[in-house]
Parts: structure tokens; C-alpha cells; sequence
């Protein structure tokens, strides 16, 4: 096992130590470029270490568990230090289980020893490596048990416990004798790196189970209106977003159709826009007007959500008429677009919600009409915002034009096809920096 300090100075608890301490001597992992402060910490095979584990580590998939991070720790760490330097040329790391440690995965020169290979609690190597965060151990240490080791097969190691609670231990086998103090800088170094990675796989997971959350909010498949054609998309810029739509029947003849957009993007966000979601559901359900709805979760909002976050949102009912009841929180304006071409903008018709100053305006509804062969093409400012390769932004005008030119015979389904396939084309030049949704609600042409 790579346990064991070989001095009582060595256990003391780890202090972080200057790179110019070491402006002479191998390196930990390899050797060094000497810079005028001493050390050029790019030149260390350590600093390639972060980079590998920033690309490799930390790009995962987020459901991946903690123990398939910790046997792609030990890889990067034996595949950049045998790549770097003859020091490291191999290595194990450990698991806690019940009473001990247990093998789980080894890699480069490792010995013989089987996976599931326990170490037992009490063993003085293993209680030296948790109290201090790293040990090291040399041929001849007197704490060395025989019997544990001899299946290991080697007596010159370095070792670091990874985790908040020292779940994991991470022992690479060396190839020679190397600087105690050099040696715990680097297993510092990689402690440190190994709890960002393994507290990074945590919070991916825990975004994971939040996109669950709000995507279980959002319709697969909407609810009908005779003589109406309704198709939405949404795509958040992180794993989860603050956009959100929905759809409900309100009665056989009636439609019901929301879209929001929660400042910023991210967990925060998609959490307002969750409480939205639950809100405007227990309104039609209680059978509240559209006004009612939103000036109640206005009010809800502003009292009880974070200091300077607020959320916009356009809600409306559709009648097989084609008549429309809307109330405009602070979106950017949904448009008609008439059969002719023409566009009617709905307008803001009161404050967005969660701030508390606006309570005092309220929000009213306002009325318009879809006739036949007319769109609804309501949207986030994700998509008008985006950029083209000039760095211009893209627009409702570019948005509409896109629309115009493909409308004929096309189905809401189709024209939002057409809008995110060129959105795609557009991101090429440019990450997506927003949440983007957008719903077309098309009434059919006599």
C-alpha cells in the first residue's frame, strides 16, 4: 500500500509551499523550466495534469458516479506523469467500504494484486494517510505490514487521500526516490484537483436531477383546438434554463398558452421558471381570469423570491373563434403574423413579475384576433438576440423573414424546424449565450 510518512514532521497537516521553494531539484511529477521567481509553473507536469483533467474530468457526463471519476483520475494522473517522466509509472486507487479499503481499479506498473484487495482500518499507513491528506512511504518503513504489502509488490510510494471525507485513496508507485517536501506539494496539488473534480461530478448531478424537475413541467405533446396548429421548442443554454412554456385545454373551445423567460440563465432561473409553471396551472385550475392569475403571482413573486430577480411572461387564451385574451407581463412582444404578411405586435400590458416596486401597476388583459391562415409566433429575446458572423443581431425582423419565406403549406411543426435549423447555422459562428424558446400557434386557412 503507498502509505506512510517516514518522519513525524512529515504527518503534519498539509501547508500550501511556494513553487520557488523548489528552484532546485526534480520536480514532483517530472522536471521544471526555472523561471527569474524561481519555478515557471506552466512548465510543470502538474500544470499539464489541470489542463488534462479540465478537459477530460470535467467535460464528463453528468451522470457519471463518483467511483468511475476516481478511476479516471488515477488514468490522467499515471497517463501524464509515464508521458512526463520516468517518477510515476503506475498506480491504484482505493475505495472505503465497511471495515477498510478496497481496490478499485489500478493502472501502469501496479503489482499483481486483485481488484477488491481490502486494507483494513487500523493499519498504521492508512490512519497516517487520513489524518494528514497524503503520505509517503520508503523500502524499509517500519510501519509496513508484509503480509498487506507482499501482493502489491513494490515499497516506494506516494499517496493522497481524495474526497471531502477521504473516501478514496489514489497511491502511485515511483520510480525513484524523490524530495519528501516536493512530493507533498504535488500530492497537494492533486488532492486538491481530485476534490474539484469529484465536487464537480456532484453539482453536474445535481443539475441533472434539476432538468428532470423542469422538463417533467413541459408538454410533449400539446393539447388540441379544432382548426388550430400549435408546435414549441425550447433549448437552454446550460443544462437547465429559465425559459418556459406551456399549454393547457381550458374547456373543449378554449386554448390556453404561456410562455416565460426568468432573467439570466442556469439552476436559478429554472427554478422561477418552474414556480411559474405551478402557478399559472393552479390559476386555470381554480378557474382564476388571466388578470387575477398574474397579479396573485406577482405578488407571490415579489415576497418571496431573491432580491433582483424577477420574470417575464405572456399568457393568453385562444377561443375556436379564434379570439384571444392575452395579458403581456414585461415579454419581449409576441406578433401575429397576418395571412397578407402584415404584423400586429401584442404589446406589454403591465410589469414583469418578482418586483416588488411594480406591485402597484397591476397587469391588464387586451384582446386581439387570429383569422384564418394567421400565426401567433410568440418567443424569447435567445433567439431575436442571437448574432450572426458580422456580430449583428439577428432580430424579429430576421426572424419573421425566415418565417415569411417558408410559411406556405408549412406546418407549426415545420416552420419551428426551420427557425432553430438556421439558429444552428448562426451558433456556428457564436456559442449560444441564451435560453431559447419559441411556439407558433397557426390557425388553419378556410
Amino acid at each position: 500500500m503507498p502509505t506512510s510518512n517516514s518522519t513525524p514532521d512529515a504527518r503534519r497537516p498539509l501547508g500550501r509551499r511556494p513553487l520557488t521553494a523548489m528552484a532546485s531539484g526534480a520536480s514532483p511529477l517530472g522536471v521544471g523550466t526555472p523561471s527569474a521567481s524561481g519555478y515557471d509553473p506552466r512548465s510543470l507536469p502538474i500544470y499539464e495534469l489541470y489542463r488534462r483533467l479540465r478537459r477530460d474530468l470535467l467535460a464528463l457526463e453528468p451522470g457519471l458516479d463518483r467511483d468511475a471519476v476516481a478511476e479516471r483520475f488515477l488514468a490522467a494522473v499515471v497517463s501524464v506523469s509515464t508521458s512526463a517522466g520516468p517518477l510515476v509509472v503506475g498506480g491504484r486507487v482505493y475505495r472505503r467500504q465497511d471495515d477498510g479499503f478496497v481496490l478499485l481499479a489500478k493502472r501502469g506498473e501496479a503489482g499483481q494484486v486483485p481488484l477488491g484487495y481490502r486494507l483494513p482500518n487500523g493499519y498504521p499507513i492508512v490512519d497516517d494517510l487520513l489524518r494528514s491528506g497524503w503520505a509517503v512511504v520508503r523500502p524499509g518503513d517500519p510501519r509496513l505490514d508484509p503480509a498487506i504489502e507482499a501482493p502489491i509488490a513494490a515499497d516506494n510510494f506516494a499517496a493522497v487521500a481524495l474526497g471531502e471525507d477521504g473516501d478514496y485513496l489514489l497511491a502511485l508507485t515511483l520510480r525513484e526516490t524523490v524530495d519528501e517536501d516536493e512530493l507533498r506539494y504535488a500530492l497537494m496539488s492533486l488532492g486538491s484537483i481530485a476534490d474539484m473534480a469529484l465536487r464537480h461530478r456532484e453539482l453536474m448531478r445535481s443539475f441533472g436531477e434539476a432538468r428532470d424537475v423542469q422538463t417533467s413541467l413541459l408538454l410533449e405533446q400539446p393539447p388540441e383546438l379544432e382548426h388550430f396548429d400549435v408546435a414549441f421548442r425550447s433549448r437552454p443554454a446550460e443544462i437547465v434554463g429559465g425559459d418556459v412554456y406551456d399549454l393547457q385545454a381550458i374547456s373543449p373551445a378554449t386554448l390556453g398558452v404561456s410562455i416565460g423567460d426568468a432573467c439570466g440563465h442556469g439552476l436559478p432561473a429554472a427554478l422561477q421558471a418552474r414556480d411559474l409553471v405551478v402557478g399559472l396551472r393552479m390559476g386555470a385550475e381554480q378557474s382564476f381570469k388571466l388578470v387575477k392569475t398574474i397579479d396573485c403571482l406577482s405578488r407571490v413573486m415579489a415576497s418571496s423570491g431573491p432580491p433582483g430577480r424577477f420574470i417575464s411572461v405572456f399568457c393568453c387564451e385562444i377561443d375556436v373563434d379564434g379570439t384571444l385574451v392575452y395579458v403581456n407581463a414585461g415579454h419581449v412582444p409576441p406578433v401575429v403574423l397576418r395571412r397578407d404578411g402584415s404584423v400586429t405586435v401584442l404589446r406589454g400590458t403591465g410589469p414583469v413579475l418578482g418586483v416588488p416596486a411594480a406591485l402597484s401597476l397591476g397587469h391588464r388583459r387586451a384582446f386581439e384576433r387570429l383569422e384564418p391562415g394567421d400565426l401567433l409566433v410568440a418567443y424569447t429575446d435567445g433567439i431575436t438576440e442571437t448574432r450572426d458572423a458580422d456580430d449583428q443581431e439577428w432580430g424579429l425582423d430576421g426572424l419573421l423573414a425566415l418565417i415569411r419565406r417558408h410559411r406556405r403549406g408549412a406546418s407549426a411543426e415545420e416552420l419551428v424546424d426551420v427557425v432553430f435549423a438556421e439558429l444552428e447555422l448562426l451558433d456556428d459562428t457564436a456559442p449560444q449565450a441564451d435560453d431559447r424558446t419559441l411556439l407558433i400557434l397557426s390557425r388553419h386557412a378556410v
